[in-house]
Formats: C-alpha cells, sequence, structure tokens
C-alpha cells in the first residue's frame, strides 16, 4: 500500500483552516471525517487510519475556531454568527478534496462523515448537496441536552444580543466518555475545549437541529446514535431515523453508549459496521 499523508493549511472562506490528508496510490473511494464542538481533526487519527487500511482516501478538517484553524477576530474560540460560517467552510473543502482527487486522474465515491456538531452538519450538508455518494452521522447534535439553550431559548437570544461573546456550562468530558482515562486526555488536550461552549454556537446548533431533526432525506445516510448519550438526545436521531427515504438509509442505535461513540470499548465493532455499509453503496452503484 503506497501512502502519502500530510498536514497543512488551507485559504477557506476568510479562515487559514488546518488539514489531514491522506492520500492512497490505489483507493476505493475518499471520505471526509469531521470532529465535533469543541474537538479537532487529531480526535480522529484512529479513525482515519482505520479507513486508510480499508482503501480509503482520508481527509480531515479543523472547523474555523477549532483546533490550528483560525477563527473570528477578537470573538472566543469556537464563536461563530451562523452555522452558514461553517458550512460554507466545509462546501470550500469539499471543492478542494474533489478536485484534488480528480487532478490526481481518479474518479471516486465520496463520502461524509461527520460526529456530534460534525453531524449536524452532516445532515445539513446532506440535505443540500447530491454531489456526494452518502453520509454518515453520528451522534448528531439535533436536540441538544441543555435546559438553558431550550427552555429559556427566547430570554437567551435576547442576552446573546446584548453580550455575544457570552460563554455557557457544557459538560465535563466524564459524562461524555465511558473510559475516564479518555476523558482524563481530552480534558489535558491543548486542543480541546472544555467546561464552557459557546452561547451563541449552541443557540445556532439547537436552531438548526431543530430544523435537522424533522427534514427529509433522500441520499444514503447512516445514522448511530448511543442510547446512553447524556450530552445530545437520542430522541433526535430516533426522529431523524423516521425521515430517510433512501432504501440504502440505515439507522443504528448502540444500547448504554455514551456521547462519544468512537471511543466507545466496541469503536472497532463500530467502524467495521460503517466500512460494510460503505461497502454495500459503493456496489449498490
Amino acid at each position: 500500500m503506497t501512502l502519502e499523508y500530510k498536514e497543512t493549511f488551507h485559504q477557506l472562506n476568510g479562515f487559514s483552516i488546518y488539514s489531514r490528508e491522506w492520500r492512497l496510490k490505489e483507493a476505493k473511494a475518499t471520505i471526509i471525517v469531521l470532529h465535533g464542538y469543541g474537538e479537532y481533526s487529531g480526535r480522529y487519527t484512529k479513525v482515519g487510519e482505520f479507513f486508510v487500511n480499508s482503501g480509503f482516501n482520508v481527509f480531515m478538517l479543523d472547523l474555523p475556531g477549532h483546533g490550528r484553524s483560525s477563527g473570528i477576530p477578537n470573538k472566543p474560540k469556537t464563536f461563530i454568527n451562523s452555522m452558514e460560517t461553517y458550512i460554507n467552510t466545509l462546501n470550500e473543502y469539499i471543492e478542494f478534496v474533489k478536485n484534488d482527487i480528480t487532478k490526481r486522474g481518479f474518479s471516486l465515491p465520496l463520502f461524509f462523515m461527520g460526529h456530534s456538531m460534525g453531524g449536524l452538519l452532516t445532515s445539513i450538508l446532506a440535505s443540500r448537496r447530491n454531489d456526494i455518494t452518502a453520509y454518515v452521522a453520528s451522534a448528531p447534535a439535533y436536540v441538544i441536552n441543555n435546559n438553558l439553550v431550550y427552555y429559556l431559548y427566547y430570554l437567551f437570544v435576547i442576552i446573546l444580543f446584548f453580550f455575544p461573546s457570552l460563554m455557557i456550562p457544557t459538560n465535563p468530558a466524564d459524562e461524555i466518555f465511558t473510559n475516564k482515562e479518555i476523558a482524563r486526555e481530552y480534558d489535558n488536550d491543548p486542543y480541546t475545549l472544555t467546561a464552557k461552549a459557546s452561547g451563541k454556537t449552541g443557540l445556532e446548533m439547537a436552531r438548526y437541529g431543530a430544523i435537522e431533526k424533522d427534514r427529509d432525506l433522500t441520499v444514503p445516510f447512516y445514522l448511530m446514535h448511543g442510547s446512553g448519550d447524556r450530552l445530545i438526545k437520542v430522541e433526535g436521531a430516533r426522529n431523524k431515523a423516521k425521515h430517510l427515504q433512501n432504501p440504502l438509509s440505515k439507522y443504528v442505535e448502540y444500547p448504554g453508549a455514551n456521547h462519544v461513540l468512537l471511543e466507545e470499548d466496541n469503536q472497532q465493532e463500530m467502524l467495521i459496521d460503517i466500512n460494510k455499509w460503505l461497502d454495500s453503496v459503493i456496489q449498490s452503484q
């Protein structure tokens, strides 16, 4: 297996975007993997290596204000005015990936996979882009388990109008990881954001999630969630599953699994399940 790996920056949507890129000389497909809120691409290198070993080119980026990517000047890290900031950046990144593969003389299936907020963004892209072969969403943030965001929504909107940079408490790492050692590692990672989250970004997630959980999807979509998720309510994914209209689409619920599914003890089983589904989509083309 001939592999080229590099880490680099791309200027996208006015941001300096950090990117990790695995290119195979001979690949069966390409997959873009997207992290969740407060994370960065480096948390998913094991996922990337799994897909490389399964025959995929793999591309990952740090969203604006995350990891090593630049954010909005004079605003807290991870702050955005709208989810469209992320979407526009992702659209430009997708075009970069498509052009990169084409320039190397390949015509390959292209998949997109995201976790948590990245899963919500995956869902949004799936409703807008049919040039991607299929999508995978892990614990997408359709319904955030944060009473402040929902029960005080309109008051929160007013507060954020006057204090847009407000940070709000969020779940500690040991509540979203089953493995406490991984939770401690996450807390000590200099590129992750813990304890507090941007109120504005959280409000945007809640607003878009409320729409996306009820939106029909016609493209192949693999949706996975853990019933023990304490950060994102599994009911959102269960509801979304009713709106998956493509016969290839699939909903998988892992009993008792926490929020960060791909850090569970059975992560290898989950990745194998995803790979089998992606293979079935490729074979259906």
